[in-house]
């Protein structure tokens, strides 16, 4: 899936999403979000895997603590500038765990989705915006994970107990051995 398409489908499922919040329960007509607000492209060519280093500037981080705040009350600007800056790190962590691109760009979009609905749960007495969205996303990304390795037993067993056998073929096999085993014991001299 291509950056573009991802961040097109992040703002169509936050576009249903309020639609479907805010209209159907306060009984209001479509609330879309508005065409000037556009969230930008993901674009992993740009992205590198997330290093081990002493994290972000710290007035950056308070930065990212204040927008989480405004998202929690649902502002789509503020959520637009957190994915613009958290996007790459949160497509980097998960590429790095998931490996594969598709897989990687999917699980991102599902982070950052979950950051829009849930982003009323941050505590920041707890730790930083960052800390917890890139939490989240390394638990999402190590999940996918763990589920592709369990399909792929389970493919694994299914198709083991499956393997067709041939029961008659095997069971007149098993009587012609008996029987060449009769006539041999029948042909030996007494002693």
């Amino acid at each position: 899936m291509s950056g573009a398409l991802v961040a097109n489908v992040v703002i169509l499922l936050l576009s249903l999403y309020r639609h479907c919040d805010t209209s159907q329960a306060a009984g209001n007509g479509p609330n879309p979000i508005a065409q000037h607000l556009r969230i930008g492209v993901m674009d992993a060519r740009g992205t590198r895997p997330a290093s081990a280093g002493p994290g972000l500037p710290e007035g950056r981080d308070r930065d990212l603590d204040g927008l989480l705040s405004k998202v929690a009350r649902g502002d789509e600007a503020a959520f637009a500038s957190l994915y613009d800056q958290l996007a790459g790190p949160v497509y980097g962590l998960i590429r790095r765990v998931v490996r594969d691109p598709a897989q990687s760009e999917e699980v991102a979009q599902e982070v950052l989705l979950e950051v829009w609905r849930t982003a009323t749960r941050f505590d920041p007495a707890k730790g930083s915006a960052a800390t917890w969205v890139m939490t989240i996303a390394h638990r999402r990304a190590v999940d996918r994970v763990r589920s592709a390795t369990a399909a792929a037993e389970r493919e694994k067993r299914t198709s083991v107990l499956l393997t067709p056998g041939d029961d008659v073929a095997e069971a007149v096999e098993a009587s012609l051995e008996r029987e060449r085993v009769r006539r041999c014991l029948d042909g030996l001299t007494e002693l």
